[in-house]
């Protein structure tokens, strides 16, 4: 799972493909096509990546079994759009309700596979996309939607914030800083112990049910292969941001309750919902200004830096 342990940085250019599966044997064989791992090159050396991520739909159109499927998380089944609380949960009604949406609702084709894209430049990914799927109809599989990406500058999202300041260490994979800071790889990725010492419930076949012989030995069941090791839960949303309905609020809002003029309130109290100042600054260590000298710091707790009733910092950002 090289983009949960790394993040791929360096390949600023990518493109999300949304499959779907129209024969199961011809996409088959493609997938095996697929480069997906590399064996000694780190992938942050490497100039292009892929990442492959199926629905469970996907997954049964492939010919995983039904008692298989099962053992994969409810909400994984189960599906954004599948009940009425899954949507409640989620946000999802009104204008945001899933018969709106322009993939993945009730009213769209269904999407199986979801294929991920990173390239260092344009150029490499175009080349990456087309030489990996080029004809879908020869792979068994029909496009349905294709999404790009835009970089933003100076490490910020769309409403100004510098972005990708906290990011968690991975046990047996990130050994630099604090112990007690890093995260059981099990939290992220399947086949290895969470917070708890357990291990996520995830697909186990009988040895017999691996034909092939690929599959690991699951590490808690020596009589069973592990189909989930190595795998990882995504959510993959496409959503749309009213940066000028937010900032456009904060002017109605801001004046008379910050100081200064009307767009240092602004700044002040949209600061106060995200917990940090737009150079990154957290408002536990720096509570009355931006401070652009404390743009990545990280080192800080909320309690323990005296904050606990969220002055400085409000407990809800």
């Amino acid at each position: 799972q090289g983009i949960v342990l790394r993040g791929y940085g360096s390949l600023n250019h990518a493109r999300f493909l949304l499959l779907q599966v129209q024969n199961a044997t011809l996409a088959k064989g493609w997938l095996g096509t697929l480069p997906l791992r590399t064996s000694e090159q780190r992938p942050e050396a490497a100039d292009r990546c892929i990442n492959i991520a199926f629905t469970a739909a996907g997954l049964k159109k492939l010919g995983l079994a039904e008692d298989q499927l099962a053992m994969f998380a409810g909400e994984f089944n189960e599906g954004m759009t599948g009940t009425e609380h899954r949507r409640r949960i989620l946000g999802d009604h009104g204008e945001s309700s899933p018969e709106q949406w322009c993939w993945g609702g009730p009213g769209n084709d269904g999407v199986d596979v979801l294929l991920l894209c990173y390239a260092g430049d344009e150029e490499a990914l175009n080349a990456m996309v087309e030489r990996e799927v080029g004809d879908y109809a020869n792979r068994g599989l029909r496009l349905i939607e294709r999404l790009g990406t835009v970089k933003l500058p100076d490490r910020k999202e769309h409403f100004g914030f510098r972005d990708g300041i906290s990011q968690p260490a991975i046990m047996g994979f990130d050994e630099d800083g604090t112990p007690g800071n890093r995260v059981a790889a099990g939290e992220f990725v399947l086949g290895y112990p969470n917070a708890y010492g357990q291990y996520t419930d995830r697909p186990l076949v009988k040895p017999e049910q691996d034909t092939q012989h690929l599959l690991p030995v699951a590490p808690e069941a020596a009589s069973h292969r592990d189909l989930g090791m190595n795998g990882s839960y995504l959510v993959f949303r496409q959503l749309s941001q009213d940066v000028h309905g937010f900032w456009n609020y904060l002017a109605e809002q801001a004046p008379g309750k910050f100081a200064g003029d009307r767009t240092q309130a602004c700044v002040a109290l949209a600061s106060k919902m995200v917990g940090r100042w737009p150079s990154g600054a957290p408002l536990v260590n720096s509570a009355q200004a931006d401070n652009p000298a404390l743009a990545d710091d990280n080192d800080f707790m909320f309690v323990r830096s005296g904050d606990a009733d969220g002055l400085k910092c409000p407990i809800g950002s």
